[in-house]
């Protein structure tokens, strides 16, 4: 249990991405809301972070990579690490020795102290098969941490903060995929608790029809990055089809308002942006493409996320036409950041 008056950070549910709540980007170094660099395996998804060679499949229309689940086989400005004492909290296990800051040796709280401040992993254990692992630092009296709570609910079934995950032990890793509302997710761990991807991870519509993105968590610093899916024919301009795709019910595509979400804390860039897609002669969102991704979005996945499942949300489109035919077309939406 956590200390009285202890101020805990937890991550929020993400759709997928090993970062905790608060990750932006500061130059080129990963930081959380309070300036601290990523400096270890996050026990999250979602978040979840440079560059990775990717496999694109080259087929048409059904256009979905997968991974192979195999088949089952049975100075002032150091910190103060604490000795090995006796735990003082209850339930709580110090994986490793505490880090301690005190506010004589850094009284500025501030970017430079972010930078630099480490953070000593402990386990919060209600039971073998329920823990709540949490990342902590001590300035003083507060207990700065932030965490995932796991819970095994059945031999094939993980809770990680909400998100159901389904898996099975496949020689040293386990096979692990989850199911959302629009989406599919599958890929290789480590181990459930804690739960730490081990190699290529590829996000698809939930029909596992076509790939969206994709993060290879074997490289050195996983980044996001978008699938291409490869149409087949024709992909007119928006100025080239005599009609564009709508929704089923014949209301045109609008406007996007999306958060910046955990990546509040950007360099600033214009909120107004634009978002490009391909919608398909079978009314299907393919071949996502933003600017902002790129350049911002690449290390913090939460609003290309967000963005994805907007999209999503518009389910199966009316296409366009042209002379009287559905056809495939390149569409863009203006996105506003707020």
């Amino acid at each position: 249990m956590a200390t009285a008056g202890a101020t805990t950070r937890v991550a929020p549910t993400a759709v997928f991405y090993v970062l905790p709540d608060g990750l932006y980007i500061d130059g080129s170094a990963a930081t959380f809301d309070n300036g601290a660099p990523q400096h270890q395996t996050m026990p999250k998804f979602i978040r979840l972070l440079a560059t990775f060679l990717l496999a694109v499949a080259t087929c048409f229309r059904q256009d979905t990579l997968g991974i192979d689940p195999g088949t089952d086989d049975t100075s002032s400005n150091t910190p103060e690490r604490e000795t090995a004492l006796p735990d003082t909290i209850p339930d709580t296990v110090k994986v490793e020795p505490g880090i301690r800051y005190t506010s004589d040796k850094e009284p500025f709280r501030g970017k430079d102290f972010y930078s630099r401040v480490k953070y000593a992993r402990e386990d919060i254990v209600f039971s073998p098969t329920h823990k709540r692992i949490e990342y902590c630092y001590y300035y003083d009296n507060e207990r700065e941490c932030y965490g995932t709570t796991y819970q095994i609910t059945s031999d094939t079934t993980l809770d990680m903060d909400g998100e159901v995950w389904h898996y099975r032990k496949l020689g040293d890793t386990y096979f692990t995929e989850m199911y959302t509302d629009h989406t599919y997710i599958h890929g290789f761990a480590k181990a459930p608790i804690p739960f730490e991807p081990a190699g290529l991870f590829i996000t698809t519509t939930v029909d596992k029809i076509d790939t969206l993105w994709m993060i290879d968590y074997a490289a050195d610093y996983p980044s996001l990055a978008l699938h291409k899916t490869k149409v087949k024919g024709t992909v007119y301009a928006k100025d080239q089809v005599d009609q564009p795709p709508t929704l089923l019910n014949g209301d045109t595509l609008k406007t996007i308002y999306l958060s910046y979400g955990s990546c509040v804390s950007l360099p600033p860039y214009p909120p107004e942006d634009e978002v490009t897609f391909v919608v398909t002669s079978e009314g299907r969102i393919v071949n996502i493409e933003n600017w902002s991704i790129e350049h911002f979005f690449n290390y913090c996945p939460y609003p290309t996320m967000n963005m994805i499942t907007h999209l999503l949300q518009f389910g199966k489109l009316k296409p366009a036409k042209r002379k009287g035919r559905n056809v495939d077309v390149q569409w863009t939406l203006k996105l506003y950041w707020q």
